[in-house]
């Protein structure tokens, strides 16, 4: 019995290492790529579990090897591969710029690292799949201690890359992959122990030193993400921290110094301040202190102040009281601590202070009401041009986030907000503004643009009145600013006139090449500016009305999909269904086959459309999107655990139980989808631990269920069609890739309530599938 609870804490701790590994990933491609390529990771993670099936059945010689010493060593192979795929992620450097070039250099790149990130995965999933495939009777609880491990490892990212760093975190993985060597070698003799011992002393010896064996190219990944602007000989790194959201970096830009988050896909400058007597301060009058200008002692919160230079600004132009809410801890800790001084301990100021939370949570659970709600987005103008904003979600600019913002404004506030896209924000304003009854929203708006794709844009509770504007243009102009949209003069730009013009505007958000309607919760994309796959404007009528920038800044973002559904389609055939029909072709003579593998495909395709959805759909309610990642994962994933053990114990043959699951999964998809809204807006601005439970509470009972068709589908396979069972786990491996993208696909066309309607639609053809395979008729050899 003792013997048996081995394999149990085996394929727990494999799981765990392994949903570690791919969650920590996801940080370092965050880091060292622009966000997009993080789906680079979760594809080859699902490509690695479902080739490590067919290598199972193409090799059948290795049912012959003693199936102990294979999970011993699958274990150790799994260690080492970790770091070397760790090795090769930060020394062969990917140009993001020079992919869409189409440099044949590049994109061999590109498949190194896709091949080495596959390595680590496609071990691991054969741990998986030999316990599956050696011990079906046992599936319910192997699948179990498997789900229960991948959601405790997800959590795991919490602690570990803040105190191990990105690069500790990945060895981590490495390490636990180790223990579970470890726990497998218990079957075996004590060499097998000893050495998984000593390999488990040489990785903890390495973590000391994790950024220096393994370190980033970090002068590489500032160039791809901020051009020539760290090329500066003088310009030298003095401090780096990590927090479980982003790497933060402080360079010394004399006077100034410069926070990059993520090696540059944000930046907030610290600007020297000595201190004294802040009512003192000179006036900084620039394009960020235009909203100032119209306010006497304002109420201030500024949304993302960094290294403070808003704040600052705010403080000169004598605003009475200054809120800063800033999402990552690791910047709080800098700006309140190592460099307090150097910013003239503003942020100690009895005037200001510094809250760590959520910009949107903190404003639903505000009870005041501010003169001036700032925010900004200091994006790259690399990234800009890389397109690699257009897959981005962000829940601060939604046509509900708006309404939550006017809601904080005094009568006569203004909200400010400095960023690339504002036409995207003039058409969230008109629709806010209408959604509460103003009748003419355009009379609320000012614009303002700069070189470039810099834009300053406000909105007013009430009207802007001609003395406001009057002081608009007196200061825009000696910013280099001009109003290119104000109320006194609304036909002067056509593309914000159409916007503001009921009767224009409905034309212009049908136009077959732009996609400017106002976006919202469910569909997050704010830079997303054209039709999805649309890479060009070639509509005249539009950029002569001013879409130029939107041009310039094209959704460039959606060739990545393309590509990784071309990568992952061909990939598949060459790797999964080739293989299989060559080396495997009895199993496709088993019974029913053909309903077995809709099944599974169905399987496959519908968790990782609804576990992508979910997670995306609550980065608003947990804040971040790896707060979201980690708690939805580990929601469902300990609880599809849950729902595999007690499958096991069901008396009803899989058929009849099938019939109450997924049924009881689509509704249940449908209960999230009403509830979320009123429970999202009710719990917002709740305690991050309250948040935690809620979601618990919405997503357990789905994910019991969703643990259970997969353990019930290969109790059934394995009753008629046992040789089937290779292929099942390699279709259900590569719709599950497939899944992972198509998801993205859908959400940015359709909104992320369609993905998961979609899904539940995907279970049901899979249930009609065996619904006509007759009850345990015997083993078809």
């Amino acid at each position: 019995m003792v013997k048996r609870l081995v394999y149990y804490a085996g394929i727990f701790t494999i799981a765990a290492a392994t949903l570690l590994l791919e969650v920590t990933f996801t940080r370092l491609f965050s880091v060292i790529f622009f966000n997009p390529l993080v789906f680079l990771i979760i594809s080859t993670a699902l490509f690695g579990f479902g080739l490590s099936g067919v290598l199972l059945s193409i090799f059948p010689r290795l049912s012959r090897f003693n199936m102990d010493k294979m999970l011993w060593g699958l274990c150790l192979a799994f260690a080492v591969s970790v770091m070397a795929a760790l090795k090769v992620v930060v020394g062969i450097p990917i140009e993001y710029s020079s992919i869409w070039k189409g440099e044949p250099l590049q994109i061999f790149y590109v498949l190194v690292h896709y091949l080495f990130l596959t390595l680590p995965f496609l071990f691991s999933g054969m741990v998986v799949a030999l316990l599956l495939s050696r011990l079906p009777q046992k599936v319910s609880k192997l699948y179990f201690a498997d789900l229960v491990g991948a959601g405790l490892g997800c959590f795991l990212v919490l602690p570990l890359v803040p105190l191990l760093g990105g690069q500790g975190a990945v060895l981590g993985a490495a390490l636990l992959g180790l223990v579970g060597g470890l726990f497998f070698s218990l079957r075996l003799g004590k060499w097998s122990s000893i050495i998984s011992i000593i390999l488990l002393v040489g990785v903890i010896s390495l973590l000391p030193g994790a950024e220096r064996h393994f370190s980033l190219p970090i002068r590489h990944i500032f160039k791809e993400k901020h051009g020539d602007f760290y090329k500066a000989p003088q310009r030298r790194i003095e401090t780096t921290r990590w927090s479980a959201l982003s790497r933060i970096d402080v360079i010394d830009t004399h006077p100034t110094k410069l926070i990059y988050i993520d090696g540059g896909s944000n930046v907030s400058f610290m600007i020297p301040f000595q201190g004294g007597d802040i009512r003192r301060l000179t006036p900084r009058i620039n394009w960020r202190s235009m909203p100032y200008l119209l306010k006497q002692s304002p109420e201030v919160l500024v949304i993302g102040p960094a290294g403070g230079e808003e704040v600052l600004i705010a403080l000169s132009m004598k605003a009475k009281k200054v809120i800063g809410v800033e999402l990552d801890p690791a910047i709080t800790h800098l700006v309140t601590h190592e460099y307090r001084e150097f910013i003239g301990n503003i942020y100690n100021n009895p005037w200001v202070e510094l809250k760590t939370d959520e910009g949107r949570s903190y404003v639903r659970r505000s009870k005041e009401k501010f003169d001036i709600i700032h925010q900004i987005h200091s994006v790259s103008p690399v990234a800009l041009a890389s397109g690699a904003l257009n897959l981005s979600e962000t829940y601060l600019l939604t046509v509900e986030a708006i309404n939550d913002y006017l809601d904080h404004l005094k009568a006569d506030g203004i909200l400010a907000i400095n960023r690339w896209g504002v036409v995207r924000m003039v058409s969230l304003a008109v629709e806010a503004l209408e959604e509460r009854g103003v009748a003419n929203p355009g009379d609320h708006i000012v614009v303002l643009e700069g070189a470039g794709a810099t834009s300053a844009f406000f909105l007013k509770n009430s009207p802007f009145t001609p003395e406001e504007l009057k002081i608009f243009r007196r200061y825009a102009r000696p910013l280099r600013y001009r109003m290119a949209y104000s109320p006194d003069r609304k036909k002067e730009n056509k593309l914000y006139y159409s916007i503001i013009d009921p009767n224009l505007r409905e034309e212009l958000y049908a136009h077959r090449e732009v996609n400017l309607q106002p976006v919202t919760d469910d569909k997050p994309f704010f830079d997303h500016f054209l039709r999805f796959g649309k890479l060009k404007l070639t509509s005249p009528e539009l950029l002569d009305k001013g879409m130029v920038v939107v041009q310039e800044h094209a959704s460039v973002g959606d060739i990545i999909l393309f590509v990784l559904l071309g990568e992952v389609t061909l990939l598949s055939l060459i790797f999964i269904f080739l293989p299989l029909y060559f080396f495997n072709r009895t199993g496709l003579r088993s019974r029913f086959r053909w309903s077995f593998l809709l099944y599974f495909c169905c399987l496959g395709l519908g968790f990782i459309l609804i576990e992508i959805s979910l997670i995306q759909k609550f980065v608003l309610f947990m804040g971040h999107p790896l707060y979201s990642i980690t708690t939805v994962l580990f929601i469902l994933l300990v609880f599809a655990g849950i729902g595999s053990y007690l499958s096991g114990r069901l008396k009803r043959p899989p058929q009849r139980a099938l019939k109450a699951i997924i049924p009881g999964i689509g509704g249940l998809v449908v209960l999230v989808l009403l509830l979320s809204p009123p429970l999202f807006n009710l719990f917002l601005g709740s305690a991050a631990s309250l948040r935690f439970f809620i979601s618990m509470l919405m997503l357990a009972p789905l994910g019991l269920l969703m643990g259970m068709p997969f353990p019930l589908g290969i109790q059934m396979v394995n009753q008629h069609s046992p040789r089937l069972i290779p292929w099942v786990w390699g279709v259900n491996g590569y719709f599950t890739v497939m899944g992972s993208i198509l998801s993205v696909v859908f959400a940015l066309s359709f909104g992320f309530r369609f993905v998961l309607i979609t899904a539940s639609c995907v279970y049901v053809v899979g249930l009609s599938a065996i619904m006509g395979i007759p009850k345990g008729e015997g083993v078809s050899k």
